[in-house]
């Protein structure tokens, strides 16, 4: 995690979306909060029920924040 936390300044400035599980238990809402406060520009969608494999928990959903987000990003 540390490493991790080591390189997220290099992306203050790059389109970001963030979609997090808010069951997660690895990587918990206090997680996303921090996050948010280093990107403040960051598109966040919050899934309820979904843990920490977002592709099994919420295909669909997922799939659609990526595309609508890709779509929007010059």
């Amino acid at each position: 995690m540390k490493r991790i936390e080591q390189t997220l300044p290099l992306f203050s400035h790059t389109p970001l979306l963030l979609v997090w599980g808010m069951r997660d238990p690895v990587l918990s809402p206090a997680v996303l909060q921090q996050w948010q406060r280093l990107y403040p520009h960051a598109q966040t969608h919050e899934l309820e029920d979904a843990s920490h494999f977002l592709q099994e928990d919420a295909p669909v959903p997922i799939v659609q924040r990526i595309e609508a987000f890709l779509q929007a990003t010059p």
